[in-house]
C-alpha cells in the first residue's frame, strides 16, 4: 500500500521551481516539467512514492540522491536538488532532456549494428564511471535510456529502483517452490540470473543487462521471449538465447561473441568491468568488432519528446580488512592523523600515503587519507581511498566499533551528507573519554563547520580544550572559527593559548600557523600594518620547516592585501609565486585557488583578458585533479565573466554547473555567494527581473539573515532597486546591509555599503546625511588603505555636489576619482568628470571626455554605465550648442532606459530629448516622473525635486 501523493497544481511552487505541467505517472512517482526561477532554464520534478509502513524511505531516497548526484558524466543525467515537500514527501529534480527514449526508438525495429555499438558503447562508458564510485544501477533496459535531439546518449534512474517502488513496465512476481516465496523486483526481460535468484549483485548485473539492451538493438527483439513473467525468468536462468546473427543475419559475427559474452549465465564468464567491454568494442583484432562510427545525421535517432532523468546512490558494504600490519605503517597513520586536526592536510596526505603504500590493506589508513584528500578539496582522491577503506560489495572485520563509527563517518563527509558524518562524529564521542575523547570532539568540530554549524563547532572545539587543555590543535580551530564569526576578542585569546602551547613544544609550524591566524584577524580588524606582520612572521617560520604549503598560503594572502590596496603588480607577482612553488611541490589544490583569487581580482578591476586567462587555468588545474569545490569556484567565478563580456550561453552553464554542485553538497555559504555573482553579472547586463531573482534567492540560501552573504545578497537588491529609480526602497536594503557588515566587524563591507547609502541619500536629496555617510566610508577607505573604495567615495561626493549646483568643488572631486580609479572604474569616473567640466564652464571639453566614458560603457558590457555615459553626452552636446548630438544621445538613453525598466533614467532622457527639440517628449518624460514618485513616501518625493539639477530638468519641460 503506498502513501497517496499530493498532486501538484500548475504555477505551484516547490523551492524555486515552478511547475508547469504533468508529465507522466509510474509505480515510482509522478514526474512533472518545472521551471527553475532563478536560471531561467526547464527541469524534471520527479514526485518519489514510498510505501506507507516504510518511515525511513523518504531517508534512504534522498541518501541515494545526494550519493548519486556526484555522478558527472556526459552519457548520465543530473540531479540539480533534492528534498522534501510540506508533507516530507521525497522529490529529485533533474535534468529535463527533449527526445526520445531507446524503447520506444527500438519500437521501429534494429538499428544499424554501428548505430547500435553507439548507443552501447555509450552506455559503457557511463556504467564505467558509475561502477567506478561503486553505483550498481539494477535496472538497465531500453526505457531508462534516452536519445537527445543531438542524439546524446542519456542513462537514466541510477539506483532508484532498489529502494523505490516498481514503475509500471516492471513487474513483482511470487514464484512457490516448496512454500517458500521469493519476492523479484526487476524488469524480466533484462534481469540477470543472479537478480532472478535473489543472490548477490554486483556491476557484472548491470552487463547482463546491456548484453540484453544490446540484442535487442541488433535484432528487434528481447533474448528472452516467453507467454509470461515466469517464462521468462526460467529462460533468463536457464536457456541461451540464439545469436544475433542468426536472427538477423546483416550482423557482423564478431557481435555474436561479444553479445553472448554479455548474457553469460556465470557472472565470472561475462565481461568483468565495463572498460573491459569498452576496451574489446575499440580493439580491431579479430574477433571482436571495429570502433563504431559516430551517428551521421542520416541516421540520428532523437527526436521531439521528453525523458525525465534520475541518477541515484552508492551501495556500500564494507571489505574484509583489519588494523595495521606493521608497526612502521602505524607510526605514519598516527603522524596523519595529527596532522589533520593541527589543520596540516598537505602534511597529513604526504604522512597518510606512507602508511598506505606499506600496508594497502590498512581501511583506517585510507579512510583517514581520504578525509585528508577531502580537506585539500581533491574529491576524486578522496572517492578512491575511501573506495579503498571500504569497497562495494564485501564485509569488514577486524576492526572495533570506534574505528568503524570513524570510517562511516569519514564515508558520509566524503560523500557529501554532512549531517549523517555529524551524528556518528557524536556517536564516537559519547564512547570515548579523556584525551581520546577531546581527539574526536576535534573531528566532530570540524564535520559541523563542513555542515555550515558554526555555532556547534565551537562548542565542540571549547569542549575538547576542556577535555584536554594542552590541546594547542583546538585552541587554533578554535580562534580560526572564531575569526570566521568575528568574534574578535575571543580569537585573540584562544591564538595566545595556541601560541603559549606550540612554542612550549618547539613546534615552529603551529607558530606559524598562529601568525598566519593574527594576520587574518587583522585584516578583518582593519589593523592592515599588523597583517604584514603577521605574515611576515609566518613566513620566516615556514621556510624554517621548509613547510610549502604554509609558505603558499602566506603568498596567496600577501597578493590578497596587495590587490586590495591597489598594487596590482605586486599582487600578480605574489600570486605567480604562489602558483610556481604549488606546482614545484605538487599541491595543485592551492594552485588552482591562487588563479581563481588571482583572476577575480584582476576581473574587478577591469583587466578581463588576464581574468579569463587564470581562471580557465584553474579550472583546468581543479577538473584535472578532480578538485570539486575548487572546480565549483572557478567555473562561478569565469561564468560571470562570461556572462558579463558577453558569452552568456557559456557564462550561463558555468554558473549553473557551480550552483547545482553548492546546492547538492549543501553549502549555503557558498550558494549565496554564487548567487549574488550571478545576480551582479546580469545586473550589468540589463536583466534585472533575473539579477533580483538571483540576490533574492542568494538571501534566502545565506548562513543567517546577518551574515557576510545576506549584507552581500542586500546590496546588490539595492543595485537593481537603485538603477530602477526606486531610491527609499534601495536606501533601505543599502543601509541593512551597513548594519550587517558593522555587526561584522568588517570594515570594507561596512564602507562599500556606506558610500552606495550615501548615493541614495544623496539622490533623494538629503544631503547633509549623504555627506556623513561618505565621510565614514572615505575614512574606512583611507585607514584601510582601500584605493577602489576612495575612488568611488570621491566620485559619488562629486556627483552631489554637481546636483547640489556646486560646480568647481565637483570638478575637483571628479578629478580626484579619475586620477585614483583603477580601470574597471575609469567609466564612472569619466561621467562625473564630463557633467563637471560642462557646468564649470568648460562644455566642448566636456564633448571628448563624455565620448570616451560612453566607449568604455560599450567595451564594459554595463547598460546602467552605458545609460549613464549617454546622458552625460546629451548634457554636454546640449550645453555645447549641438542639439543633434543631444537628441541623439539622450534618445539612445531614452529607448534603453525603457528597455532595461530604468524608470529614473528614463524621463531624465526624455526631459533632455524634449530640449533639444523634440517637445513630443515632453508629455511622456513628465508621466513617467509621476508614476516613478508615486509609490515613494511623501518626504521622498519633496527632497527628490527640490534637487536644484531636478528642478532645472523640470524647468526645461514646463517651458512652452
Amino acid at each position: 500500500m503506498f502513501r497517496r501523493l499530493q498532486k501538484f497544481m500548475v504555477g505551484e511552487r516547490l523551492s524555486h521551481y515552478r511547475v508547469e505541467e504533468k508529465l507522466g505517472e509510474g509505480g515510482m512517482g509522478v514526474v512533472y516539467r518545472g521551471v527553475d526561477e532563478t536560471l531561467g532554464r526547464q527541469v524534471a520534478i520527479k514526485l518519489c512514492k514510498m510505501a506507507a509502513t516504510e518511515e525511513d524511505a523518504r531517508r534512504r531516497i534522498l541518501n541515494e540522491a545526494r550519493t548519486a548526484s556526484a555522478l558527472t558524466h556526459p552519457n548520465v543525467a543530473h540531479i540539480y536538488e533534492y528534498g522534501e515537500t510540506a508533507r516530507g514527501e521525497p522529490f529529485i529534480v533533474m535534468e529535463l532532456v527533449d527526445g526520445r527514449s531507446l524503447g520506444d526508438i527500438l519500437k521501429d525495429g534494429p538499428l544499424p549494428f554501428d548505430k547500435a555499438l553507439t548507443v552501447i558503447r555509450s552506455i559503457a562508458s557511463a556504467l564505467s564511471e558509475a561502477h567506478r564510485l561503486g553505483i550498481v544501477h539494477r535496472d538497465i533496459k531500453p526505457s531508462n535510456v534516452c536519445l537527445n535531439n543531438q542524439g546524446v546518449v542519456k542513462v537514466l534512474d541510477f539506483g532508484l529502483a532498489r529502494h523505490a517502488p516498481l514503475a509500471q513496465d516492471q513487474a513483482t512476481m511470487t514464484v512457490s517452490t516448496r512454500s517458500v516465496e521469493v519476492a523479484i523486483q526487476g524488469t524480466p526481460l533484462y534481469m540477470s540470473p543472479e537478480q532472478v535468484r535473489g543472490t548477490g549483485i554486483d556491476a557484472r548485473t548491470d552487463l547482463f543487462s546491456l548484453g540484453a539492451v544490446l540484442y535487442e538493438c541488433l535484432t528487434g527483439r528481447t533474448p528472452f521471449l516467453g507467454g509470461n513473467n515466469i517464462e521468462v525468468l526460467a529462460k533468463v536462468i536457464g536457456t541461451d538465447p540464439p545469436p544475433p546473427s542468426s536472427v538477423n543475419p546483416g550482423i557482423p559475427k564478431a557481435l555474436d561473441r561479444v553479445t553472448m559474452k554479455l548474457l553469460a549465465k556465470a557472472p565470472e564468464a561475462r565481461y568483468q568491468s565495463a572498460q573491459e567491454l569498452l576496451s574489446d568494442l575499440a580493439d580491431p583484432r579479430p574477433p571482436a568488432v571495429t570502433k563504431p562510427s559516430i551517428l551521421s545525421r542520416r541516421h540520428t535517432l532523437a527526436a521531439a519528446g521528453v525523458c525525465a532523468l534520475v541518477a541515484a546512490a552508492i551501495w556500500f558494504r564494507p571489505v574484509s580488512s583489519t588494523g595495521a600490519s606493521s608497526v612502521e605503517a602505524a607510526r605514519w597513520y598516527e603522524q596523519g592523523v595529527t596532522a589533520i586536526r593541527e589543520g596540516a592536510y598537505h602534511k597529513a596526505s604526504k604522512a597518510l600515503e606512507r602508511a598506505v603504500t606499506i600496508d594497502p590493506r590498512y581501511a583506517m589508513a585510507q579512510a583517514r587519507l581520504a578525509e585528508a584528500w577531502l580537506e585539500l578539496d581533491y574529491t576524486g582522491k578522496a572517492r578512491d581511498a575511501m573506495l579503498k577503506a571500504l569497497p562495494p560489495g564485501k564485509v569488514l572485520s577486524g576492526l572495533a566499533r570506534e574505528d568503524m563509527l570513524q570510517l562511516e563517518a569519514i564515508h558520509h563527509a566524503v560523500t557529501g551528507d554532512a549531517a549523517a558524518a555529524v551524528e556518528k562524529y557524536q556517536q564516537l564521542a559519547a564512547i570515548r573519554t579523556g584525551p581520546e575523547k577531546a581527539a574526536v570532539l576535534l573531528d566532530l568540530g570540524r564535520a559541523q563547520e563542513r555542515a555550515e554549524n558554526t555555532r556547534a563547532a565551537a562548542e565542540s572545539y571549547s569542549a575538547a580544550i576542556a577535555m584536554d587543555s594542552q590541546s594547542a590543535a583546538a585552541y587554533l580551530r578554535l580562534a580560526a572559527l572564531q575569526i570566521r564569526r568575528r568574534d574578535f576578542p575571543a580569537a585573540g585569546k584562544a591564538l595566545g593559548q595556541a601560541e603559549n602551547l606550540y612554542r612550549a613544544a618547539s613546534n615552529v609550524e603551529g607558530a606559524s600557523d598562529v601568525s598566519y591566524q593574527r594576520a587574518l584577524l587583522a585584516d578583518r580588524t582593519g589593523d592592515r600594518p599588523q597583517a604584514w606582520q603577521a605574515l611576515k612572521q609566518s613566513m620566516e617560520a615556514a621556510r624554517v620547516t621548509g613547510n610549502q604549503q604554509q609558505q603558499i598560503r602566506v603568498l596567496l594572502k600577501e597578493s590578497e592585501l596587495h590587490l586590495a590596496e591597489g598594487r596590482t603588480a605586486e599582487g600578480q607577482r605574489a600570486a605567480t609565486q604562489a602558483v610556481e612553488l604549488a606546482r614545484e611541490n605538487g599541491i595543485e589544490n592551492l594552485t588552482s585557488r591562487a588563479l581563481i583569487d588571482l583572476g577575480n581580482s584582476l576581473f574587478l578591476k577591469g583587466e578581463i583578458a588576464d581574468a579569463r586567462s587564470y581562471l580557465q587555468q584553474a579550472l583546468k588545474f581543479a577538473r584535472d585533479n578532480k578538485a570539486a569545490r575548487t572546480e565549483a569556484r572557478a567555473l562561478a567565478n569565469l561564468g560571470g565573466l562570461r556572462i558579463q563580456t558577453g558569452e552568456t550561453e557559456q557564462g550561463w552553464r558555468d554558473v549553473e554547473e557551480a550552483l547545482a554542485f553548492y546546492r547538492r553538497g549543501g553549502y549555503g555559504r557558498e550558494a549565496a555567494l554564487t548567487l549574488v555573482l550571478l545576480g551582479r553579472a546580469l545586473r550589468k547586463k540589463g536583466d534585472a527581473a533575473a539579477a533580483l531573482r538571483a540576490f533574492d534567492e542568494g538571501l534566502k540560501v545565506a548562513p543567517g539573515a546577518e551574515s557576510q552573504e545576506a549584507a552581500l545578497a542586500r546590496e546588490g537588491i539595492g543595485s537593481v532597486l537603485a538603477e530602477k529609480g526606486d531610491y527609499p526602497s534601495a536606501l533601505s536594503h543599502y543601509a541593512e546591509s551597513r548594519r550587517i557588515h558593522g555587526l561584522l566587524a568588517n570594515p570594507r563591507g561596512s564602507g562599500y555599503a556606506a558610500a552606495s547609502e550615501a548615493n541614495m541619500l544623496a539622490r533623494l536629496g538629503r544631503f547633509q546625511e549623504a555627506s556623513q555617510a561618505l565621510r565614514d566610508a572615505l575614512t574606512i577607505a583611507q585607514t584601510g588603505r582601500i584605493q577602489a573604495l576612495e575612488a568611488v567615495c570621491h566620485r559619488i561626493a562629486a556627483e552631489m555636489e554637481w546636483s547640489r549646483g556646486n560646480y568647481p568643488a565637483s570638478l575637483g572631486l571628479a578629478r580626484k576619482a579619475r586620477d585614483i580609479a583603477d580601470r574597471a572604474q575609469q567609466g564612472g569616473a569619466g561621467i562625473v568628470l564630463c557633467l563637471a567640466e560642462m557646468k564649470a564652464g568648460n562644455p566642448r571639453a566636456a564633448l571628448p571626455v563624455c565620448r570616451q566614458a560612453a566607449d568604455l560603457g560599450v567595451k564594459s558590457n554595463d547598460v546602467s554605465q552605458q545609460i549613464s555615459s549617454s546622458l552625460a553626452l546629451a548634457y554636454a552636446a546640449l550645453a555645447a550648442g549641438d542639439a543633434p548630438t543631444a537628441r541623439e544621445a539622450a534618445d539612445h538613453a531614452r529607448q534603453s532606459s525603457l528597455r532595461h525598466g530604468h524608470r529614473e533614467s528614463e524621463w531624465r532622457a526624455g526631459a533632455l530629448v524634449a530640449a533639444a527639440g523634440d517637445r513630443a517628449a515632453a508629455a511622456p518624460a513628465l508621466t513617467t516622473l509621476e508614476q516613478l514618485l508615486s509609490s515613494w513616501p511623501a518626504a521622498s518625493r519633496a527632497g527628490y525635486l527640490a534637487r536644484p539639477d531636478i528642478r532645472g530638468l523640470r524647468a526645461l519641460l514646463d517651458t512652452r
